[in-house]
């Protein structure tokens, strides 16, 4: 991570940001549980596939229950849609089975079968770690 000064009335504090330089508006999921656990996807594109078949999707990710091709997540309006892609064992969005599509923002958790991903928007604030890794 980089550490860049942000002014406060007189005095200037560190905000810390990401790493990996990713144009504002860009989006990434980070892994936050099994043995991915700490990984960081970037969203690429106006839509982009999660799921296990490597050949099929544009983000590839190894978990037990999740389908070839389990959901998407696309830019509609300046918003960041998730959809499930009709997966076996579904797509939640912060703990809630999700059916149609439905706008995610950041700092939400996404959970493909038993893999959960955290979603990080990179144009936002992020003055302390928003994810916390689970082993």
């Amino acid at each position: 991570m980089r550490a860049r000064k942000k002014k406060t009335g007189s005095e200037a504090t560190k905000v810390i940001s990401p790493k990996t330089a990713v144009p504002p508006g860009q989006v990434s999921l980070v892994v936050l549980n099994g043995e991915d656990a700490g990984a960081e996807h970037f969203v690429r594109g106006l839509k982009c596939v999660l799921g296990r078949d490597s050949e099929q999707v544009d983000i590839t990710v190894k978990s037990k229950g999740v389908s070839r091709r389990h959901a998407s997540l696309s830019w509609q309006k300046n918003r960041i849609i998730l959809e499930d892609l009709g997966s076996t064992n579904g797509t939640f969005l912060n703990d809630e089975r999700i059916s149609d599509p439905v706008e995610v923002r950041h700092g939400d958790r996404i959970k493909l079968g038993d893999l959960v991903l955290q979603v990080i928007k990179v144009d936002q604030p992020q003055d302390t770690p928003v994810y916390e890794l689970r082993e």
